[in-house]
């Protein structure tokens, strides 16, 4: 896990900010701006946070990740400017990366060593790749997207009643990913942060519609196959995942359709059991870990890039079982065991279970069967409940339903509608959530709402033993840790505004606030008033534009193009001219000097005029 970062302030020139260390280990040595990852904090937040600090200097675009490990290093282009040192530095220097200031720091060097090689230079060339539009969204061509290859998998995960605890090998075939009816489905795919709980689609049909999930990104139409892999071009709209995917969110995921087909083969020295047919895409989500891991990867980075698999989730390491687990029996041990644990609470005890090596799965279903027998009958002692574990069967109707009576029926629908309305508030948080809708105070609002949810579906899962429930019990469990990272943000966040206000009052603030106001709104005003006056003379010309957003100088400039004249370095005295130009030609002169005679006209001036 990676403890501190930095930030490679980089010019276009090729030099970068080098600061000598004023105390530490290396005291004496030329380093970046950088310093340890705080608790809560991403590697990219550290470093920008680290900068500021040491240099005063606070970027708005991404940071790009260059190289990791303990130490993260990021890259920033700049300008030159005047660093502000605190006192962690005594001086500061712009230097040509291939011949940096001595004595390096050790890390500094071994990373500039990596970067001044031939593929660290191929490296930061590949960098330089990503094709930014008008409004700074990046995108990526010729990006793989998927690999022919033998992937494994559950055997439960793509056939119904497979074993969950048995690994199959499934062939990707060249045929399937080259077919142009797949390449066609990769094309304008929506790019989510993390999957959706189901496949993107109406909520009619069970899916999730994307808006609700939010789209942060899209697969472009340049998909294509070559040489066993599937390429395509990728852009990322949001901001958000932009600075997720340079903190190390770089693996992403295609959801999908397609067929299983029971065939077994060997590829490439891989044995398969199964083969995939029909592959459609769906979406492609950003994920923690896919399933083909580092092998596919994009092409604006090297070890800091995105990878891509074609497979919803990672399939874990498989545990080895204890025998009466595998057996479906409950040891004399472990009896005795549950018979002096029986009052423990439903999760305590399906932890203690599993501290004894049972997996959480059947350490689950032992604490229910646990907690029907204590609910099921009052005078049953701690003992009794303890040896029925074993041994008590539930009784089944002929289709394998449990039987229940009208009322456990009532119940249970009550439950289900009760558990649908709970899911309806939690997407409509969650999409929320995902546009960035909600200031600080709602979301901590937000955060304690939805924790009581959770609490109270806790309560009624301890009396249920189901797969629904655990899945339930997991998505608790990362709501709980989604939670306490908004938590720390927040936190971290007051901490900033509170320093910021140290040692000032609030009749100072208010001081400070009137004399800003002091400057700033009269030259406001002022501009606000130029540019009215000169909407009016150029309407006749321009016809109406939408100037809302426009400075007085780029109103300036916008005439100069109408009037098909050229650019100027002081497009307001330019239009000036200009429309005098206009008013000499359409009506006659005052007698006396005019406009012409002073000199100072720019040269295409006389022109207009001797034209006329």
């Amino acid at each position: 896990m990676s403890t501190a970062a930095g930030t490679l302030l980089r010019t276009a020139g090729g030099r970068a900010l080098f600061l000598k260390r004023a105390k530490g280990a290396y005291a004496g040595s030329w380093a970046l701006p950088a310093g340890k990852i705080e608790d809560g904090e991403t590697p990219e937040q550290a470093a920008r946070r680290e900068t500021e600090e040491e240099t005063g200097h606070l970027g708005n675009d991404p940071l790009v990740q260059i190289d990791q490990g303990d130490f993260v290093t990021f890259r920033e282009d700049v300008e030159e400017f005047e660093p502000r040192l605190n006192d962690e530095h005594t001086e500061h220097v712009w230097a040509p990366m291939e011949s940096p200031p001595e004595p390096l720091h050790p890390g500094v060097a071994a990373m500039l060593k990596k970067l001044n090689s031939p593929d660290g230079r191929a490296l930061d060339a590949a960098l330089d790749r990503r094709e930014y539009d008008a409004n700074s969204w990046y995108e990526v061509s010729d990006n793989p997207l998927s690999v022919v290859g033998v992937y494994q998998y559950r055997e439960s995960s793509i056939v119904k009643g497979g074993d969950p605890n048995k690994m199959v090998g499934v062939f990707r075939p060249p045929e399937e990913l080259s077919s142009p009816e797949c390449i066609a489905s990769f094309k304008l795919l929506p790019w989510t942060d993390d999957h959706p709980g189901e496949l993107l689609g109406p909520k009619e049909q069970g899916l999730v519609p994307a808006d609700e999930k939010g789209v942060r990104g899209v697969i472009g139409e340049k998909v294509y196959f070559m040489g066993g892999t599937l390429y395509g071009n990728i852009k990322v709209f949001s901001e958000a995942l932009a600075r997720k995917i340079a903190s190390g969110k770089r693996e992403l995921s295609c959801g999908y359709h397609c067929q299983f087909v029971a065939q077994t083969g060997v590829y490439n020295g891989e044995a398969y059991q199964y083969v995939q047919r029909n592959i459609r895409g769906n979406h492609v989500a950003s994920v923690d870990k896919g399933r083909m891991g580092s092998d596919v990867r994009v092409l604006d980075a090297a070890d800091c890039c995105l990878t891509f698999a074609l497979d919803l989730k990672e399939v874990p390491a498989m545990p080895e079982k204890r025998k009466d687990e595998v057996d479906g029996t409950v040891d004399a041990e472990t009896q005795k065991f549950i018979t002096t644990h029986v009052g423990d609470s439903f999760n305590s005890l399906v932890g203690e279970l599993e501290k004894k090596g049972y997996s959480k799965e059947y350490a689950t279903k032992i604490a229910g069967k646990v907690a029907n027998e204590k609910r099921g009958d009052s005078t049953d002692n701690a003992t009794d409940a303890g040896n029925k574990v074993a041994d008590k069967s539930e009784v089944k109707d002929p289709e394998g339903k449990a039987e229940g009576s009208a009322e456990d029926k009532k119940a249970k629908d009550a439950m289900d509608a009760k558990r649908s309305a709970r899911d309806s508030v939690r997407s409509a948080r969650d999409a929320k959530r995902s546009k960035d809708e909600m200031s600080s105070e709602e979301e901590e609002a937000e955060d304690a709402a939805e924790c009581a949810e959770d609490s109270e579906e806790e309560k009624e899962d301890e009396k249920e033993d189901s797969n629904e429930a655990r899945d339930r019990r997991s998505a608790r469990d990362r709501r709980a840790g989604a939670r306490d990272a908004r938590k720390g943000a927040r936190d971290r966040a007051k901490d900033r505004a509170k320093d910021a206000r140290k040692g000032m009052d609030a009749a100072e603030v208010a001081a400070l606030v009137r004399a800003e106001n002091a400057k700033v709104i009269p030259a406001m005003r002022k501009e606000a008033a130029l540019k009215h006056k000169l909407y009016d003379r150029l309407l006749p010309i321009t016809g109406v534009f939408d100037h809302s957003e426009m400075t007085h100088e780029q109103m300036a400039a916008y005439g100069l193009k109408n009037l098909s004249l050229p650019e100027s370095d002081d497009p307001v005295n330019s239009l000036e001219y200009a429309l005098l130009a206009r008013a000499q030609v359409q009506v006659t002169p005052s007698p006396g000097r005019s406009a012409q005679d002073s000199g100072d006209e720019p040269a295409w001036f006389a022109s207009i005029t001797k034209s006329a």
